[in-house]
């Protein structure tokens, strides 16, 4: 009788553990449901981010690369060890096999960039004026929180701020204003990986401009431009700076080794039309009377510019020659190893 008592509470004990992994795995594998496949949906966001076209619907997301990928996050940024989801202002990084590694909540909404192997999150303070608060920029890599920088405001939230990747680079801009509104501060910072290559604060030079524009664009070889008081910083191991003609940059891309922007001029009847610049040590104008709707991409040696007003996209190589003009019907244009125009999730390339 005695063994059987012992037998009864060893068979308990191993049940209960069995059922407490069990459950323990299987609240895991929910947070992470990962499966090889593919769906049929109508994306309402498309992305292309470290080899993958990112396709997401309401809660769901599609991962198209060698390997298809459907994922129950509404948000996903794709690495090659795995994935990190968002959702309700929550990270849940996961293997591609469903396993969850970790997990991190957030207070409030952020702007979120992954390079090949680090998703940088800014978040601003939503302070109101008169609140000291700090911006903060998070790291995080597959083992979870890498690190946090810190940006203290003068009483005064911030107006604007800039986050994009490519490659193994990411680019940070953000405007502080003082504390009566007026031009402050603009952070520039580059990363490679984690390594800061630039790292600048300038100073307001009058209370009319901005310090940054917040427009810019990095490509993957390190090259970074952004606007900055009434004209464009370009840093490619050293910073130079270039005056623009009018007023400062309204976007800025790069192609190839060279930056292009776009740039707002007040016609004599007082309208605001836009126009393309190549920027480097003589300014191009390359096309003239765009809307202030126009904007720009590239991908490696290929600019694109659209304009929803005219409805016309043109596709520029990366010395500022015109190669061909397109109708433009408010496609989602996806900056890949290709330039993509996507509609209703098919997507064809641009060059």
């Amino acid at each position: 009788m005695k063994k059987i008592h012992i037998f009864l509470i060893l068979l308990f004990l191993s049940t209960s553990l069995l059922i407490g992994h069990l459950i323990v795995h299987t609240r895991e594998t929910s947070k992470c449901s990962v499966s090889v496949g593919s769906a049929n949906m109508t994306p309402e966001r498309i992305s292309y981010i470290n080899g993958f076209l990112v396709l997401s619907a309401g809660n769901e997301t599609l991962l198209k690369g060698e390997t298809e990928y459907l994922v129950n996050f509404p948000e996903v940024y794709p690495f090659e060890w795995g994935v990190i989801g968002v959702r309700n202002f929550t990270l849940y990084a996961c293997t591609y096999s469903g396993q969850l590694l970790w997990e991190y909540s957030l207070l409030r909404n952020f702007r979120a960039s992954a390079s090949e192997n680090y998703l940088f999150v800014f978040t601003p303070s939503n302070a109101p004026a008169g609140i000291q608060a700090n911006d903060t920029l998070y790291a995080f890599g597959r083992d979870g929180f890498v690190e946090k920088f810190d940006f203290p405001n003068v009483y005064y939230p911030s107006r604007c701020g800039f986050l994009k990747s490519r490659g193994n680079y990411t680019l940070f801009l953000l405007d502080q204003p003082q504390a009566d509104g007026s031009a402050g501060l603009g952070r520039v910072i580059l990363f490679r990986g984690l390594e800061i290559t630039f790292n600048r604060t300038f100073t307001f030079r009058d209370s009319i401009e901005d310090p940054v524009y917040c427009v810019g664009d990095v490509s993957a070889n390190g090259l970074a431009a952004f606007g900055l008081y009434g004209g464009v910083g370009i840093f490619n191991g050293s910073l130079r700076y270039i005056e623009l003609p009018y007023r400062g940059a309204d976007d800025i891309a790069i192609a190839g080794n060279n930056v292009f922007a776009l740039v707002g001029r007040e016609t004599p009847n007082f309208e605001v039309v836009e126009e393309l610049l190549l920027v480097g040590e003589h300014l191009k104008v390359l096309k003239g009377n765009l809307s202030g709707n126009a904007e720009l991409f590239s991908s490696g040696n290929y600019l694109l510019l659209v304009d929803p007003l005219a409805k016309r996209a043109y596709l520029f190589s990366s010395d500022g020659k015109l190669l061909k003009v397109l109708e433009y019907r408010g496609e989602t244009v996806v900056e890949g190893r290709m330039l993509l125009l996507c509609n209703a999730g098919n997507c064809a390339p641009v060059n």
